[in-house]
């Protein structure tokens, strides 16, 4: 798919078809994707999908875990744009009654979570007082820590806290 950011800069992504992009608040997967998506970007700024193309040849795609996480940002052939923030191709959600259902969120509060630290992230500057900068670290860790236990479901039962 070719890509372009608001100053004009053109990136190639090359994707399984079944990778989830976020866009417009939700995952969608590549094949779905259209001209004319918004991807979210690491700045918080979006791209735009100019093409997308998709080619009935198999792929060797990897699904990456960084810290208890499944989302990370890919970059295409263009060093100088950024990257746009992608999801590991998981299996088909279930239907009925699992266990996140019941007692987690089913992974909702984990994508709330990661866009809140990637805004978090950027708010992070040179020059910035040494106070400030921890002060977003640590929102950035009890952030990570509480969606992760949320996305366990670990909140089941828990009141007043």
């Amino acid at each position: 798919m070719r890509l372009s950011d608001d100053l004009g800069k053109i990136q190639t992504l090359v994707s399984n078809r079944i990778h989830p992009f976020y866009s417009n608040g939700k995952w969608i997967k590549a094949e779905d994707l259209k001209a004319g998506s918004g991807l979210f970007a690491e700045s918080g700024a979006e791209q735009t999908v100019q093409s997308v193309t998709v080619k009935p040849e198999p792929l060797q795609a990897y699904n990456l875990t960084v810290a208890d996480w499944h989302t990370y940002f890919v970059k295409g052939n263009q060093a100088e744009t950024e990257g746009v923030w992608v999801h590991n191709a998981c299996p088909p959600k279930r239907t009925g009654s699992s266990k996140n259902e019941k007692h987690g969120d089913g992974g909702r509060s984990q994508i709330s979570a990661e866009l809140r630290i990637a805004e978090l992230k950027n708010k992070i500057i040179p020059g910035m007082s040494k106070n400030e900068r921890l002060k977003i670290e640590k929102t950035i860790r009890n952030i990570a820590k509480n969606a992760n236990r949320k996305a366990k479901g670990e909140e089941h039962g828990r009141r007043g806290r």
